[in-house]
């Protein structure tokens, strides 16, 4: 017996890639495009948005030709990323076009400008006002919400703007909102009522791997039981 959590936890999990109610979009952040790629291949063909934040997105930027100063960027991901914006699911991405910037993460001065502004020395640090405008529109007109990921330094109040929103956006959303990722949730418990939300996870990177289709052997077990 796998126990009631875990129970909820593969329903709600199942439920958001196989019967999703569309428009089903996901917004992912966080500062790794190596962590997520798995899963950002496994959810485009079955997601109608798939709105990218956080660090992650400056490999996408910058496999665009834009110019990131000195942002986050993973550049063995540059031409994976190019390939996911060439494909048949291109049009489904969502990338952030202007930014808070600073010269240096560990001072609290923030800039806001557009991605074709960036200077050589500016550092991403949050999404910025009209990026939000965008992405806010996406997820009123979504039926369905997955988040994993901040989308800036959201423990810096100078630069938590951009995840503050969505968390607010997303909260107050009408859509089945299902929420996973610690940062998330710690962003969720700073900026706005977790209860607003129809499921938070609990799976941490297990969820994860269950999201990217991979093969888990509890996950299994649970099924073949419920089958039988």
């Amino acid at each position: 017996y796998q126990g009631k959590i875990m129970e909820k936890e593969i329903d709600e999990l199942n439920s958001l890639i196989s019967n999703p109610k569309q428009p089903f979009t996901v917004v992912l952040g966080g500062s790794k495009i190596s962590d997520k790629i798995n899963m950002i291949e496994n959810l485009l063909p079955k997601v109608d948005n798939l709105i990218l934040g956080g660090g992650m997105c400056f490999t996408f930027l910058k496999s665009e030709g834009y110019n990131i100063g000195n942002s986050l960027c993973e550049n063995d991901y540059i031409e994976k990323a190019k390939q996911l914006i060439n494909s048949q699911y291109g049009t489904k991405i969502h990338l952030p076009f202007d930014f808070g910037v600073t010269d240096s993460i560990t001072n609290d001065k923030r800039k806001d400008v557009m991605i074709t502004e960036f200077s050589n020395n500016d550092i991403g640090i949050d999404i910025s006002y009209e990026s939000i405008e965008k992405f806010t529109k996406i997820l009123k007109n979504s039926n369905t919400i997955f988040w994993n990921g901040p989308m800036g330094i959201f423990e810096n109040k100078n630069y938590s703007f951009g995840t503050k929103s969505i968390a607010e956006v997303i909260a107050n959303s009408e859509a089945y909102s299902v929420v996973g990722g610690g940062d998330s949730v710690s962003s969720i418990n700073m900026f706005t009522d977790i209860t607003k939300f129809n499921h938070v996870s609990t799976g941490g990177g297990a969820s994860i791997e269950f999201l990217e289709g991979k093969d888990l052997p509890g996950v299994n077990i649970y099924k073949q039981l419920i089958i039988e």
